[in-house]
């Protein structure tokens, strides 16, 4: 693997393709519908019974943002991801059972606010 040097009062430009600006305005644009689509969902019925989850480091890695909650013992996870470099981002939603549901086969409660 090659090294390349950078001299401080160069004039050359490191990202000459410009394509460290084009990710940075892909990523703020999945924010940006990031932060819509959280909107929907705090100001939803839903919002109720909806208590703040802690990020782990692992949400670090694999989300460009992310926003969590606990939701009657599972986690419901809204963040942007990008899979593949090739690729643009998305914004993703999931709702996890963290551990084996005790209940199989029992219909969940119904939500009330």
């Amino acid at each position: 693997m090659g090294e390349a040097s950078v001299q401080p009062d160069s004039e050359f430009d490191v990202d000459e393709s410009g394509y460290f600006d084009d990710l940075d305005a892909v990523y703020e644009q999945g924010e940006r519908v990031l932060a819509e689509f959280l909107l929907e969902i705090e100001e939803s019925l839903l919002a109720c019974n909806l208590a703040e989850a802690e990020q782990t480091a692992a949400d670090s890695d694999e989300f460009i943002a992310v926003r969590k909650w606990l939701l009657d013992g599972r986690v419901l996870t809204a963040g942007v991801v990008q899979q593949d470099t090739d690729l643009l981002v998305m914004v993703v939603t999931a709702l996890e059972n963290p551990r084996p549901c005790p209940r199989d086969g029992v219909p969940p409660k119904p939500f009330v606010c």
